[in-house]
């Protein structure tokens, strides 16, 4: 019985010695996420083009970019998956759905009538 306890005891010792604190397990998750995001983001020859689904893939890269750089300031990781997650959800739901920007190639007419014959210039 003392035996037993003796290696109970040090299996105790031995998961607490080696046992990280929650904090630092979720900082390096969400550390590890935005990093990640980022680069499936990042990858897209798409980027730094002037389309819909650039600039929603540099505003992506952005909100990761301010996360990592909050969590490296010391702010508290789950203040910011509450911020943060709704936003990065729905960046890449859009970047995911592959819409352009809407261009409204037929302009309206103008509403004022151009004297040609006028003398006075512009």
């Amino acid at each position: 019985m003392d035996r037993l306890l003796k290696i109970l005891s040090l299996l105790l010792l031995v998961s607490g010695v080696s046992a990280k604190s929650p904090a630092t397990d979720i900082q390096k998750i969400v550390y590890h996420q935005m990093l990640l995001l980022e680069s499936k983001m990042d990858a897209s020859p798409k980027i730094w083009q002037d389309m819909r689904e650039g600039y929603l893939r540099g505003r992506t890269v952005r909100v990761c970019d301010l996360v990592m750089d909050r969590l490296a300031m010391g702010a508290e990781p789950i203040s910011l998956i509450l911020y943060n997650y709704p936003i990065l959800d729905s960046l890449t739901i859009e970047v995911a759905e592959g819409k352009e920007f809407d261009v409204d190639l037929d302009p309206e007419p103008p509403t004022f009538q151009v004297n040609y014959f006028s003398s006075s210039k512009r």
